[in-house]
């Protein structure tokens, strides 16, 4: 699966924004995201007397990135499961548990998903189509059916 170029303006204007101070990377193969991600916790960290890590946080599932580095970057890597991201980048090819799966029925939580496929709509999120890419968008006045919460 290839990106585009419209899916890294994207990533890099959500990296940008105020209200996201932590990164969750899954199937990280990508060079080119994972650089962007650690550009931007450098730079924040650069006016900061916290360390990276504590300034923008960046957990990443360890899935062809193995011992990869970013000059001053401090990055959490996972053989099993991801940490917390206020952003959740997904690369995968739509295998194994899907990002749908991940936000519906294991309720994991992110402000936004970034992703290449298009997983339809995801309970609590409202999704952008474009060129290249999706983005969901949390919707905190969500509020999920009667008899629905918890369904498999």
């Amino acid at each position: 699966m290839s990106t585009s170029y419209d899916f890294y303006q994207v990533l890099q204007e959500l990296l940008r924004s105020p209200d996201i101070s932590s990164v969750a990377y899954r199937y990280a193969a990508d060079d080119r995201t994972f650089r962007l991600i650690c550009e931007q916790q450098t730079k924040r960290a650069k006016f900061s007397d916290d360390s990276p890590m504590e300034v923008f946080a960046v957990h990443v599932l360890n899935d062809g990135l193995n011992d990869v580095s970013y000059p001053g970057a401090e990055v959490v890597f996972w053989d099993e499961g991801i940490g917390y991201g206020d952003l959740y980048v997904d690369l995968s090819d739509g295998g194994g548990c899907t990002v749908k799966e991940l936000f519906e029925k294991y309720k994991r939580p992110a402000k936004y998903i970034l992703t290449l496929l298009d997983f339809g709509e995801i309970r609590g999120y409202e999704k952008a189509v474009l060129s290249g890419c999706y983005v969901y968008k949390y919707q905190p006045s969500y509020l999920p059916e009667a008899g629905k919460e918890g369904e498999s």
